[in-house]
């Protein structure tokens, strides 16, 4: 059988509900999703061995072959970028959150966080799946997830995943804001932040990683997008250009 592209857009150890990149329909991959764990977001290419239909539902199971993180691939409908200063060239993006209400302050994110801190782990994800089922553009929710997978960063297995998921979100702010884009997004115009957020995640996963490069590259991206460094960039900086590994700065 010809290789398949599929878009991760729920990811179990076991199975990943997805879409065929080709024709847009909805597939369950069945198999065993390690070593190198598909993320929500991300491409992953299967060479068939069987495929049938239960329910209604089809199902493929076969070897995964390749992945990749390639949003501009995805074909997703942007969403609008604001010019709120055009003095100052500063942007606010706009942010979708499936499920959110006008004016209300609770939203399925913060809704899953209260679940993660209360140890609810099982429906803090399902309520983030719930989410990036609705819409893959929600940069929040796998946001959040790269923070729930990062955990203490000692891990290097977990900051590897987290990773992927901090990039898919950072990777969908470029696509939203254009690869060219050249100005700031202050961290008050609140629907800024979870593109923020995923830089700054990158920044940390890649630390942890000793890369220091990749992570200073972030870091002084971070302060560009953003000169009044509400995230604390400015205090990590140097350890992270002193090459002082995240291990040892955290002790």
């Amino acid at each position: 059988m010809t290789a398949i592209e599929l878009v991760a857009i729920s990811a179990g150890n076991n199975n990943i509900t997805a879409y065929r990149l080709d024709t847009m329909d909805k597939v369950v991959w069945k198999g065993s999703n390690y070593p190198s764990l598909v993320v929500e977001g991300e491409i992953f290419e299967v060479e068939p061995e069987k495929e049938w239909t239960y329910k209604k539902t089809p199902y493929i199971s076969g070897k995964i072959i390749s992945q990749r993180i390639d949003i501009p691939a995805l074909e997703l409908e942007l969403l609008p970028v604001h010019c709120i200063d055009k003095r100052k060239q500063e942007f606010e993006m706009e942010q979708v959150i499936p499920g959110a209400q006008p004016y209300e302050m609770d939203d399925p994110i913060t809704d899953a966080v209260e679940l993660k801190n209360m140890g609810r782990m099982d429906e803090a994800w399902e309520l983030l799946y719930q989410v990036i089922k609705q819409d893959l553009r929600c940069i929040d929710a796998h946001v959040h997830m790269g923070h729930f997978k990062f955990g203490d960063g000692l891990s290097a297995y977990w900051v590897k995943q987290s990773l992927k998921h901090f990039t898919v979100g950072a990777e969908l702010g470029h696509y939203f804001l254009g690869y060219s884009f050249d100005g700031k997004l202050p961290w008050s115009a609140i629907d800024n932040r979870p593109y923020l957020r995923a830089l700054h995640g990158q920044c940390l996963c890649y630390w942890a990683l000793g890369n220091y490069k990749a992570a200073a590259d972030i870091a002084h991206s971070l302060l560009k997008l953003n000169k009044s460094d509400n995230q604390g960039i400015r205090f990590i900086l140097p350890e992270i250009e002193a090459g002082i590994p995240y291990r040892e700065s955290n002790e």
